[in-house]
């Protein structure tokens, strides 16, 4: 369950944007009274409150005064719905709740990134997914801070609006969601890497020799001998662990050739044609195995 550096860093990004963007979605501070005015009618408004003080519907069709703090789709504000919900407002909700979901889901999908070994099949889909949930939670975001910075505080919207500035809480959502793309940046890196690792194999050899095989350290970390269980399949990391400490994980594909069932291979740096005599890395400890290796490039049999 290891995890690369980058995983890391990109999961502490994630966490800090997430929080930012959680704070800013309940929070009904994006757009505030400056505080100068002795008895503002307008006093905040967030994504689903909103607070007023005296305010009274602005064409005087109805008697009714709002004040106080409400959630902004009660039944008592039907009467002023075009001026508390117009086209932008609506907008910044919905592209907001969408950054808000993928957020969520996000971090379910963290939770699953965090408890899966990287020698999953599923892992290289696990990164995928998480990262294009967070590209359409980013840019969805991106879509609803620009939209409410640009109209929020305009003069055809909520009241004294000379007197009315963008909240902390507005602040926090553009941090938020500006946060989700190196996020987002350093999981494709992940990505890459991961992928990079899987296609070139392990220890050196190279992606052509790279058959269902388990690959076990013997002599150093240059020296690995490879055996090919079977065609059809490729023993997971955790499977093989459990039968073996020394076994150091599995070849990431099938290649269905005709020597799939070769012998064991030595790889020794990058590439090497030598073959060795059965050795079964289940049965024989660490210093049989490294003797049957020394004796097989000298060209002895056992």
């Amino acid at each position: 369950m290891a995890k690369s550096k980058t995983g890391l860093f990109a999961l502490g990004f994630f966490v800090f944007a997430a929080l930012f963007i959680i704070i800013a979605f309940v929070s009904p501070y994006w757009l505030v009274t400056d505080g100068k005015l002795k008895n503002p009618k307008f006093l905040k408004i967030g994504l689903w409150e909103v607070c007023f003080n005296g305010f009274e519907e602005i064409h005087h069709w109805y008697d009714t005064v709002f004040s106080g703090c409400w959630w902004i789709f009660e039944e008592e504000y039907y009467i002023i719905h075009d001026i508390l919900l117009p086209g932008f407002f609506i907008a910044t909700q919905f592209f907001f709740t969408i950054s808000m979901c993928c957020v969520i889901l996000s971090l379910f999908l963290s939770y699953l990134y965090m408890k899966k070994d990287r020698d999953d099949d599923k892992y290289l889909t696990l990164l995928v997914t998480l990262g294009t949930v967070l590209v359409i939670g980013g840019f969805s975001g991106i879509i609803s801070v620009v939209t409410f910075g640009a109209r929020g505080d305009g003069r055809d919207w909520m009241p004294n609006w000379e007197h009315n500035d963008l909240g902390w809480a507005f602040a926090m959502g553009v941090i938020g969601v500006v946060f989700l793309f190196p996020a987002d940046g350093l999981r494709v890196t992940n990505v890459s890497l991961y992928g990079s690792r899987r296609g070139h194999g392990v220890a050196g050899v190279t992606a052509d020799l790279l058959l269902p095989i388990v690959v076990a350290k013997m002599v150093s970390d240059s020296v690995v001998v490879l055996k090919a269980p079977s065609c059809e399949t490729v023993i997971s990391r955790k499977e093989v662990t459990k039968r073996n400490h020394e076994i150091l994980t599995a070849a990431p594909r099938i290649h269905r050739r005709r020597d799939c069932l070769r012998p064991p291979y030595l790889g020794v740096g990058r590439q090497s044609d030598e073959y060795l005599p059965h050795i079964d890395i289940n049965r024989y400890p660490k210093q049989r195995i490294a003797t049957s290796v020394s004796r097989a490039r000298s060209g002895s049999k056992r």
